[in-house]
């Protein structure tokens, strides 16, 4: 009887098929999982700084000009605007305007005197409103306390907000120069600072015996 003979292989591995298109590996998976708990609370977001208010930068001599109207008006106060360009910090011309105050023309001062008030003049205010967007334009009123007190008064925030609560009326800084019967004592420019939603000092000057 012939022999068989007896032949042996190594067995093979299983084919496995080719997995299909849009099937996650296993890293994958476990890299899929780890993001679902991923600690996020160390995680910081970044936020813009709001804007920190700077003074527009004001010559001795624009300050004396305006010195000087504030004395020509003594005891009344006096109002008017510094101008600059649109985008200098910095101003180098004085338009002085007409205090028209009276009883009926102030938006919320109706008890008061030119002395303790002051409303722009209908025709000086709409020059301010039209020179608002030109290169050379209004960056700070001006009006004086004729008390010696450079100190924004809560008639003053009135007039200058807008008057639904948005910010300031016009795009403008403020000055108030304190003068009494001797000398000009001080001024101080005002800014709108949106995160108190109010005006802020930032610049004090000397003032000037006139």
């Amino acid at each position: 009887m012939p022999s068989i003979a007896h032949i042996t292989s190594p067995i093979q591995p299983p084919k496995i098929p080719p997995q299909e298109s849009g099937c996650r590996t296993n890293a994958s998976e476990n890299a899929l999982t780890q993001s679902k708990y991923t600690d996020t609370s160390s995680i910081t977001l970044e936020t813009n700084p709001l804007p920190t208010p700077e003074p527009i930068e004001v010559p001795r001599s624009s300050l004396e000009t305006i010195y000087k109207h504030a004395r020509e008006l003594f005891p009344n106060e006096c109002c008017g605007w510094l101008t600059g360009g649109k985008d200098s910090n910095s101003v180098d011309g004085v338009r002085p305007a007409i205090n028209a105050y009276e009883p009926d023309t102030h938006p919320t001062a109706k008890n008061r005197t030119a002395q303790t008030a002051f409303v722009i003049s209908d025709n000086d205010l709409l020059e301010l409103n039209l020179t608002l967007d030109n290169d050379v334009r209004p960056r700070i009123i001006y009006h004086s306390h004729p008390n010696g007190r450079a100190y924004f008064s809560e008639t003053d925030r009135a007039n200058a907000s807008d008057p639904w609560g948005d910010g300031p009326a016009y795009p403008v800084n403020q000055i108030v120069v304190g003068i009494d019967g001797d000398r000009v004592v001080e001024a101080r420019q005002f800014e709108w600072d949106v995160e108190s939603a109010d005006f802020v000092e930032i610049a004090l000057y000397e003032g000037m015996e006139i």
